[in-house]
């Protein structure tokens, strides 16, 4: 072998040598690089949902505050609104009750004026019954007589046992 086949395969190994170093130290570096991309990508992922979790807490608090606050406001109102019926409904009982005691009270009177009027027409009633049973006692009677009542016919009141004059009847006030 000529000096020049070994220098020429010695040139075409260092180069292939060489050439595979390049190749394998190319290769390790875009493997490191791959590797540091993938952790770079993971750590703004883990960042990124740090955040989001972050602004979802925030947002979650804000959005608890605010129901929250429409919460205590419904239930103001709602408490507003029962005491104003409430009140309502007092006004009314106490005008209602107000209106029954004076109708009560209208009644009372209406029934203890209607109870005098009755002792005073009484005694004038029994006086007249008894004027009246002794007209027809000093009339000589008849011979025809009067017809008995049918037996359905309801019976006249007894004018008869009226003999003391009625007592007014006082009225219980309530």
């Amino acid at each position: 072998m000529s000096f020049a086949a070994v220098l020429g395969l010695t040139l075409v190994l260092v180069t292939v040598i060489v050439l595979g170093i390049t190749l394998v130290t190319y290769l390790s570096s875009l493997a490191r690089s791959a590797y540091e991309l993938k952790v770079e990508l993971r750590r703004e992922m883990e960042d990124g949902m740090k955040r989001i979790e972050a602004e979802t807490l925030r947002q979650t608090k804000f959005a608890r505050g605010e129901l929250m606050t429409e919460i205590e406001r419904c239930r103001t109102a709602t408490n507003d609104d029962i005491e104003r019926r409430h009140a309502e409904y007092q006004t009314g009982a106490i005008a209602r009750e107000a209106l029954w005691v004076e109708q009560r009270d209208a009644l009372i009177a209406t029934v203890a004026s209607l109870e005098d009027r009755l002792a005073r027409l009484e005694p004038r009633t029994v006086g007249r019954v008894r004027a009246i049973a002794e007209a027809q006692a000093a009339i000589p009677s008849a011979p025809a007589a009067e017809p008995p009542p049918p037996a359905n016919a309801a019976m006249p009141l007894a004018l008869e046992n009226f003999e003391t004059p009625p007592q007014p009847i006082k009225a219980k006030a309530r």
